[in-house]
């Protein structure tokens, strides 16, 4: 592990890297969002570097932000040695044919998504019905990862197709460690059959490594039975060797009528249920779960950090009109001259702003009516193009341009506040339009102007819904909690 990462690692997180390695590098860290699962699984996987290559499968909406916290936590991994994932043109190919070669060949640490992963994965790995061959009649699965695909009665049995081999497919790659962000999305379906192809894919190259990191602050969003697949690809067995039989012990599992599309009454498996959740729970964090809320750590957190930055006064053909057309005058606009000193206009905007513009919004129904814009509202939108601007030179993103151009919308040259001394372009960084950077920008520089101290690994979950998606929260009580 690098002494820089070392010496980060708050005491709670040295104690979840320990939980981590005395499990032999197969562990579940459900630590509640903001506690630091990113750096936590960072500083594990560092502690297997000799396993390498690595592999992080996260939500779409992530894959940046991992490569900013891997170079900002991996000092000594080069930015050539990252590689992100974000189509097909990225498959990883022209590797030789021996296993050991091959993993000399891979990128030290590869980032992919859920469903980058299932595409890039042949479809024994995903367990799709073409992957199976024979005559029609009963179901059975397609084998993948372990093998154990589940079959159904009745009918000729079905010959399973073998994996394509690493050359098609990335599931079947030699990897070493695997680090498995938001790992709720592999969820645990009613079918006897497969579950999803992103989580099949994803259990494949799981169950194919020695070392297995799943981070989730919430790993059963509303029920006992999400957790199986999850659990069962970090230690097989451990809560029953199918599915069917985890649901009859721990989530009370019965028959219970429903009615079809055709009003027919029918008895179906409801898997929804919990029992036994204190046994399941105990189970868990003696085997493979550290799970720590902020509450219990809170103390050992650092203070909130806040940055008030100073913006340029924004140029005339920068400022939204005050009310549309043919709306009439606001009752405050009386006291805006526009002939009045640039500084002593930009100081009576901001106490308007800071007020809340209680003249032009006394009434909200008459404003919006009348169509008038509140000074906030003109402020925001005129400082908008240099925040953005900021916020992409604070993360490394904003070059020196020559016209003064960007994302600014139209800024003058050198009005952007620039950061000194910020990082330099890492390899694994593409060309992005400026509206995709300030959009990654914005989602990655929250932790940057307001910060809890701790790493972002769950701060940008909200778009992810990548095969689901993003750190979820859900509305109904959490067995684990």
């Amino acid at each position: 592990m690098p002494a820089s990462l070392r010496a980060a690692l708050l005491p709670f997180q040295q104690t979840g890297v320990k939980f981590g390695l005395t499990r032999r590098g197969r562990v579940l860290i459900a630590d509640e969002m903001g506690v630091g699962k990113t750096v936590q699984a960072l500083a594990l996987a560092s502690c297997y570097q000799d396993e390498w290559p690595l592999l992080v499968v996260v939500p779409a909406s992530l894959r940046l932000v991992w490569a900013e916290e891997i170079e900002r936590w991996l000092p000594h991994v080069r930015p050539g040695e990252v590689k992100v994932i974000e189509g097909r043109e990225d498959r990883l190919c022209d590797l030789p044919d021996a296993n050991a070669r091959r993993r000399e060949k891979l990128p030290a640490i590869t980032i992919t998504s859920y469903e980058m992963l299932k595409r890039l994965s042949c479809p024994a790995c995903q367990k799709l019905p073409q992957a199976q061959t024979g005559t029609t009649g009963g179901r059975g699965g397609a084998g993948s990862g372990r093998g154990r695909g589940r079959g159904g009665s009745g009918g000729s049995t079905r010959a399973k197709t073998p994996c394509t081999g690493p050359d098609h497919c990335m599931a079947a790659l030699p990897w070493g460690v695997v680090i498995i962000d938001e790992s709720h999305n592999l969820r645990t379906t009613n079918s006897r059959q497969a579950d999803s192809p992103h989580t099949e894919a994803a259990v494949a190259a799981g169950s194919r490594a020695g070392r297995l990191i799943l981070l989730s602050g919430t790993p059963s969003l509303s029920r006992p039975y999400d957790l199986y697949r999850q659990i069962d690809v970090l230690v097989p067995g451990l809560l029953g060797r199918t599915k069917e039989e985890f649901a009859q012990r721990y989530c009370d599992r019965r028959l219970v009528p429903v009615i079809t599309s055709r009003g027919e009454s029918r008895l179906k498996w409801n898997n929804g249920g919990g029992a036994r959740l204190v046994e399941l729970h105990g189970l868990l964090v003696r085997r493979v779960m550290i799970r720590r809320l902020k509450r219990d750590v809170m103390a050992e957190l650092p203070p909130k950090r806040r940055q008030v930055v100073r913006l340029p006064y924004p140029p005339a053909n920068r400022w939204p009109k005050e009310r549309e057309p043919g709306a009439p005058a606001p009752a405050g606009a009386a006291g805006l001259d526009s002939d009045q000193p640039q500084q002593q206009q930009e100081c009576q905007l901001d106490q308007c702003a800071a007020a809340g513009s209680v003249e032009a919004s006394a009434a909200v129904g008459d404003s919006t009516a009348a169509g008038v814009m509140s000074a906030a509202h003109r402020v925001a939108l005129a400082k908008l193009p240099d925040a953005i601007d900021w916020l992409m030179a604070a993360l490394g993103e904003a070059a020196a341009s020559s016209g003064g151009s960007g994302s600014s919308g139209g800024a003058n040259k050198g009005s952007t506040p620039k950061v000194p001394g910020g990082p330099l372009k890492p390899a694994w960084r593409k060309d992005l339009g400026s509206s995709t950077s300030s959009g990654d920008g914005l989602a990655a520089a929250s932790g940057s102007v307001d910060e809890d101290g701790d790493d972002d690994d769950d701060g940008s979950s909200s778009g992810g819904g990548s095969a689901g998606g993003g750190s979820s929260s859900s509305s109904g009580q959490k067995f684990l909690v």
